[in-house]
């Protein structure tokens, strides 16, 4: 998937939404992808993101 910067932005080439910091986009991209990079090492769920992984942990393995 490509992006481009625009006047001190990025931008999303598959819906345009913009943010400023490289790294949000490279977060944002996982929805289009589908990727979900956490697992949790005790029933093997998967989530998107790590703030997810780390609440469903105190939450459901205590």
């Amino acid at each position: 998937m490509q992006t481009y910067m625009m006047d001190e932005k990025y931008v999303c080439m598959v819906c345009g939404k913009m943010f400023s910091m490289k790294g949000n986009l490279s977060v944002h991209m996982l929805i289009h992808t589908g990727e979900r990079p956490h697992q949790c090492e005790s029933c093997l769920k998967v989530f998107r993101h790590r703030n997810s992984l780390n609440r469903h942990k105190r939450t459901r393995h205590r």
